[in-house]
């Protein structure tokens, strides 16, 4: 009775360890080994490519990074800096914007305190409130005007590579006036100076990266648009200067002719330049000066004044000179 029962207490371990094998010979069929910490695995997901953040504009601009693009005299609100990257404050040299006269002007000879009309701007004491106008013209149906628009890489020693360039309505206030204006560069007429015109502004400027942004019919205030590439020169000698990306060293500087077009402009516009430095979004550097734009219902000028309708009405010789402009 002894022996037999160990016979059968043998045969109940016998047969729980058959059970043990055959159960880890179907898991080992499925099983995979665990990878150790250096086995490749091939079907991970790759890496994905994040986009550089925008540096973020500094509160003032590091005198160093001045100094290295000679620029030591730029005022502080003429500039934004943004990581290495200076921004200048865009300029409108060769736009020659026409004077704003108040609305509802009277049709008859108006006395103006400046001999030229550009001088109302450069003479603002003389011209109190006279608002730039339609630069460039602004006619036909696509509006264009211009801004020169300079950077520089501030960097002690890092190259940076530029991009691309973006154009952002910074502000819009409408307009629904009825807009009389005295063009730019026109010349008032006075009795000792009757024989008057406008004879051109002249001048030049030369940029070395050329873009044009154009804006839809309606844009507001805060819309961006990426300007495409119409060309690029060496305006300096020597640096090699390429359509973009371009890659700026340390210390550089490089100029860009901005074109803008906008149809139907009705209002005071501000535009903000931005440059994709790096492969970050662009960052967007001081704002131009601001600007009317309008359909002209009435332009004066000086030549209109030798009319005998408008002759009548223009006094004697004076000392000094009294200007007078006149309705076309």
């Amino acid at each position: 009775m002894e022996w037999r029962g160990n016979v059968q207490a043998i045969r109940r371990v016998l047969s729980a360890l058959a059970l043990i094998v055959i159960t880890a010979a179907v898991a080992g069929c499925g099983a995979q080994p665990t990878p150790s910490s250096n086995t490749s695995v091939t079907d991970a997901p790759a890496a994905t490519a994040t986009t550089p953040p925008t540096p973020t504009p500094q509160p003032t601009v590091d005198p160093a990074a001045l100094a290295r693009c000679n620029a030591q005299q730029t005022p502080q609100d003429a500039v934004v800096q943004a990581g290495d990257i200076l921004m200048f404050k865009p300029t409108s040299p060769m736009n020659y914007p026409a004077v704003q006269l108040p609305d509802q002007t009277p049709l008859k000879p108006l006395q103006v305190p400046v001999q030229v009309s550009n001088n109302a701007f450069s003479q603002p004491s003389k011209f109190p409130g006279a608002v730039p106008t339609n630069p460039g013209g602004l006619t036909g149906s696509m509006r264009t005007f211009q801004f020169v628009a300079s950077i520089c890489n501030g960097s002690a020693s890092q190259s940076h590579v530029v991009q691309s360039v973006s154009v952002r309505i910074a502000s819009l206030t409408p307009y629904t006036g009825s807009l009389m204006v005295w063009p730019g560069c026109d010349t008032a007429f006075s009795r000792q100076h009757p024989n008057v015109g406008t004879g051109g502004c002249g001048g030049g400027v030369s940029t070395e990266e050329q873009v044009q942004a154009t804006f839809a019919s309606g844009a507001q205030a805060g819309t961006t648009v990426i300007a495409r590439q119409t060309g690029f020169s060496d305006a300096t000698p020597n640096e090699s200067i390429t359509a973009l990306p371009f890659t700026l060293a340390s210390g550089k500087g490089l100029s860009f002719q901005v074109s803008v077009a906008v149809p139907d402009m009705a209002g005071t516009y501000a535009f903000t330049i931005g440059f994709k430095v790096d492969g970050a979004a662009a960052a967007f550097g001081p704002p131009a000066d601001s600007f009317l734009a309008a359909p002209v219902a009435h332009t004066f000028t000086g030549s209109a004044c030798n009319t005998s309708a408008m002759l009548a009405q223009i006094p004697a010789a004076t000392t000094p000179e009294t200007y007078y402009i006149c309705p076309q």
